[in-house]
């Protein structure tokens, strides 16, 4: 079977450069097994399949990665908002993706992504994320809490004190997935 695809460069000003991404146009009629292993196929860090016509949310989108399926990223919205912008001859789009509608604009020559309003999870002990990140505690801005944010994919944001900590950081990943 031949599917329409797209290879885009995100966050780049030259071809071969900045996030790579695919965009599937017509994948309307695949079946999720079927979307995962294409996105296995590419190898990209996220591949995103056009599920259908634009309907009043937006055009249906699902994100891939080699190994699961997102419900928000943002090269991917942005790299399939491009794609969509170029082969309808548009100014703005929305996706209607799994977090939610997500608005794509224009703005003087720059894409501009309108988010999912992020959702406040947890507040995380410091030492805790220290020992994670391979720093004293001391390493974390105590003024600002450690906790989980999300747009669509949780993560853990973490005030660092400054630049150099940054730097130091030596992520043990074990530790990380049990947070």
């Amino acid at each position: 079977m031949s599917r329409q695809f797209h290879i885009v460069d995100v966050f780049a000003r030259e071809p071969y450069a900045g996030n790579q991404l695919a965009v599937v146009t017509d994948a309307a009629e695949l079946a999720d097994d079927q979307l995962q292993a294409i996105a296995a196929e590419f190898g990209f860090s996220e591949t995103t399949f056009i599920t259908g016509s634009r309907t009043a949310d937006g055009w249906p989108v699902r994100i891939f990665t080699p190994t699961a399926e997102l419900p928000f990223a943002g090269h991917p919205t942005l790299g399939t908002a491009a794609v969509l912008r170029q082969t309808h001859d548009c100014q703005s789009v929305v996706l209607d993706l799994a977090a939610g509608s997500v608005p794509v604009e224009d703005r003087e020559g720059w894409l501009w992504m309108d988010q999912p309003v992020p959702t406040f999870g947890d507040v995380l002990s410091d030492e805790r994320l220290a020992k994670v990140l391979g720093l004293g505690s001391d390493a974390i801005d105590s003024e600002l809490p450690v906790r989980i944010v999300s747009t669509g994919v949780p993560t853990v944001v973490t005030p660092l004190v400054d630049l150099d900590a940054l730097t130091r950081i030596t992520l043990d990943r074990e530790a990380y997935a049990a947070v």
